[in-house]
């Protein structure tokens, strides 16, 4: 296999994680913080910090909207995107989702965007 394009697909992600939050805008949802965070740091480091930290308040937002698809909890275990993640990084976002009620690999393998169910093997 070919090695990936580490630069290309992080902006993949940030973007992807961008449309994410433009979605759950016009839902009602403003996710203001986290869109600070994707400004300062990139949408990969965003990402690693908030699996990193608590479950926080916008993870509990998404679950009471019922739409913990668009986490980013989620965006990190899409194989697609599994170059741009450690195991102990995947491994916290799975567990914070299992938290949360989700089955992990039921939502990826019914997540609308196709991202979540390439194989990469």
């Amino acid at each position: 296999m070919a090695e990936p394009d580490l630069q290309g697909l992080a902006a993949e992600f940030e973007e992807a994680m961008r449309e994410g939050a433009r979605t759950l805008a016009a839902l009602g949802y403003h996710a203001t913080r986290f869109e600070q965070m994707v400004d300062r740091n990139g949408g990969v480091e965003a990402a690693r910090r908030l699996v990193d930290g608590n479950i926080s308040d916008g993870l509990v937002t998404l679950r009471r909207m019922g739409r913990l698809d668009m986490s980013v909890e989620l965006w990190v275990l899409f194989p697609h995107f599994r170059p741009l993640f450690d195991q102990p990084t995947r491994d916290k976002a799975r567990r914070k989702l299992r938290q949360l009620g989700v089955d992990v690999e039921q939502a990826l393998q019914h997540h609308p965007d196709p991202r979540a169910r390439e194989d990469l093997t």
